[in-house]
């Protein structure tokens, strides 16, 4: 901060506020804002109704401004320039990830905190917390690999649930909740969820079964599981703040190709590999993915999602490795996600 000659950082995204300060919260349309001066005390502005949560769970943060609700006879935005200015921060340069001074959605409406605060210059300060997010410490990587762990266990109890004639849903739901119990079982009452959702472990098909098995991000199919359908599911374990997002192919069709897929790959794929030797692979995948039909599975449409590890990203490699069972390939791309292949078993039959 001090080099680009900046008197405060200004977040509203959670995602960065929990990176930065330890302080999880669910976002509202009620604005909410940390401040990281270059000289002085971290202090956070949101509603009346957080501050318990901040007084309790905000250790790093030393001080909290609340005002009663949005939006309220003062308007949070026209609060938050006040305390701002109160803190001699109404001049200078202000680092911030929302020129709005708000996170916005949930139907937020409001006065830009730049327009309301003329005198200050705000500058783009999204880089300043990602940059230091793309690094990880060893903390960090034990919690991305426990993650993906468990990514990896809700795939199989997934599989060891799904059946022909049953909803992908269902069979979802189902998983989800006994991958749930196991983990929280086994980490004997240590866990905390930081980031909202139903549930930190979840897995399923989403959709992705049968000819909806070729539409990446599909979200529900009508037609229930059947015998030698190709699926594809995908799981995402919350802890600590990090997920490792992961996701299977199965398809017993694709087998032989997956394997040869992974002999390729893995002769080439290091971390920041440039692209190159990437495009050598997807080459080399082409002739299969065009004789594939409607039932083709494109490893260039993988995700891979860090939670506050690193921005969402895109990622361009998918590799497999075929398992000796014959009916189940297995993909870990770089950095805790992939995409696998397997059919429901031959033993299962339509009832």
């Amino acid at each position: 901060m001090s080099q680009r000659r900046l008197k405060a950082l200004y977040l509203v995204d959670p995602t960065r506020i929990l990176y930065a300060t330890g302080f999880s919260y669910l976002p509202t349309e009620r604005p909410l804002a940390v401040v990281i001066p270059e000289d002085g005390p971290i202090f956070i502005m949101g509603p009346a109704l957080e501050y318990e949560h901040v007084r309790q769970d905000a250790r790093l943060i030393d001080e909290v401004y609340a005002y009663p609700d949005y939006p309220g006879k003062e308007h949070p935005i026209k609060y938050f320039a006040n305390v701002l200015n109160t803190k001699e921060l109404g001049k200078g340069r202000i680092a911030t990830d929302s020129f709005e001074g708000a996170a916005g959605g949930y139907g937020y409406r409001g006065p830009s905190l730049s327009n309301v605060m003329r005198n200050a210059r705000f500058l783009d300060g999204r880089d300043i917390i990602d940059k230091m997010r793309l690094v990880k410490s060893n903390s960090e990587l034990r919690l991305l690999r426990e993650s993906a762990k468990w990514s990896r266990t809700a795939h199989d109890i997934l599989l060891e649930n799904t059946s022909a004639g049953s909803w992908d849903v269902i069979t979802g739901v189902r998983a989800s909740l006994e991958g749930l119990e196991r983990m929280l079982k086994q980490l004997n009452g240590s866990y905390r969820q930081l980031k909202w959702a139903l549930s930190p472990l979840v897995v399923g098909y989403r959709g992705q079964v049968g000819p909806e098995s070729a539409i990446p991000h599909t979200v529900f199919t009508r037609r229930k599981i059947r015998r030698g359908d190709v699926l594809v599911s995908e799981a995402g374990v919350e802890i600590g703040g990090y997920t490792s997002e992961r996701a299977r192919y199965v398809a017993q069709a694709v087998l032989a190709a997956v394997a040869d897929l992974d002999s390729a790959a893995a002769d080439v794929i290091r971390p920041a590999l440039p692209d190159g030797p990437a495009r050598w692979v997807r080459d080399r995948h082409r002739p299969f993915r065009r004789g594939a039909g409607e039932q083709q599975t494109d490893n260039r449409q993988n995700d891979s999602c860090a939670g506050t590890g690193s921005p969402a990203a895109h990622q361009d490699a998918g590799t497999a490795s075929a398992s000796a069972a014959g009916t189940l390939a297995r993909a870990d791309a770089v950095g805790g996600s992939g995409r696998t292949a397997t059919t429901v078993p031959a033993s299962i039959t339509n009832p």
